[in-house]
């Protein structure tokens, strides 16, 4: 974190008084050391002025390198591992928290117990574990007990297998136009084969001001393998929504489409789901999400059949114009 600016020095304070009987202040010259004075005066004030704001918004000046040794320190007491910072990121502004907040997220920089003994050697590549640990006043929780509570199933069968072992991005997002419902959005992978299959998770976390904690608003998981999307709406018509997709397990094989919204408590419900028109490997070069999204968006009344097809959020550099065939979006 950035300390305060110091307040400048002001070089007029340390001016010696004439000596008596030497000069004399006629009034000419007293508007003359007032002109040069007050623009002095006037950016002292407003320093002062603005300090004071500052201070009042955020009143913790802990840095973040001791935030780091303190989540460092907890994950050996926790884990007896040694790890690596992956991500900081500051939550007290951007939240306007109570409490200076902060979430850090690290890998242990060896394989732990549980993986070595499912997959000894650790041959698939996984690595340490990966941890998130939400940081208030300096005080570290990396528990993972919340991910079960919520219904985290990935590996739960196996022997002490932590829940991610891959960090690919932590950053807050707004399910608002105007920036009023800020979340912070973190993607992970779990445990993955020597195939690379894993599950592509996607955590949301609401800021619960009445407890000063922050809360999971949704999680979810879709294999990688199998073209599965988790996708967070960051603008249009269903900003702030999250998109799922995943291949059915029966014949005609095509996605399992899912829209899930924010209730009046900020948790993720779900809102939509239907089976979708995507073939599974049917050579569209667009994501699941884009080839479904005219019939998500008329589902909820933004688009009709005649209107320009939607513009994909993931564009394949390919891709020279999209086009409707029949009720799926296509790229050619």
């Amino acid at each position: 974190m950035r300390e305060l600016s110091a307040v400048p020095s002001f070089p007029w304070i340390s001016r010696p008084l004439p000596a008596p009987g030497t000069s004399q202040i006629t009034g000419n010259r007293l508007r003359r050391a007032l002109r040069e004075v007050m623009p002095w005066l006037l950016a002292a004030c407003l320093c002062s002025v603005c300090g004071g704001v500052a201070a009042a918004q955020r009143t913790n000046t802990t840095s973040d390198a001791a935030i780091d040794q303190k989540v460092l320190a907890e994950l050996t007491t926790l884990y007896g591992s040694t790890s690596t910072i992956l991500a900081h990121i500051d939550l007290t502004t951007p939240f306007a928290t109570k409490s200076p907040w902060a979430v850090v997220v690290a890998k242990a920089t060896q394989p732990d117990a549980a993986l070595l003994r499912w997959d000894p050697g650790d041959t698939s590549g996984n690595g340490g574990p990966v941890s998130i640990c939400f940081v208030k006043d300096l005080t570290p929780d990396c528990s993972e007990q919340a991910y079960r509570t919520h219904g985290f199933k990935w590996f739960q069968g196996s022997q002490g297998i932590r829940p991610f072992y891959r960090f690919f991005a932590a950053r807050v997002v707004s399910a608002a136009a105007d920036k009023s419902k800020p979340l912070l959005l973190l993607s992970v992978c779990t445990l993955h084969g020597i195939n690379g299959n894993c599950g592509v998770s996607m955590l949301l976390y609401r800021y619960n001001r009445s407890a000063d904690r922050f809360d999971i608003a949704f999680l979810d998981s879709v294999a990688r393998n199998t073209n599965g999307i988790i996708r967070f709406v960051e603008n249009g018509p269903l900003q702030g929504s999250v998109l799922v997709a995943y291949p059915t397990n029966r014949a005609p094989f095509t996605y399992w489409v899912e829209v899930y919204k924010q209730d009046a408590a900020g948790n993720y419900k779900l809102a939509l789901r239907y089976r979708g028109k995507t073939g599974y490997g049917d050579g569209n070069p667009l994501s699941v999400a884009d080839s479904e999204m005219p019939t998500i968006l008329h589902r909820f009344g933004y688009w009709k059949p005649g209107d320009p097809p939607p513009v994909p959020e993931e564009m394949p550099a390919s891709c020279k114009r999209v086009f409707m065939r029949g009720e799926l979006e296509w790229c050619e």
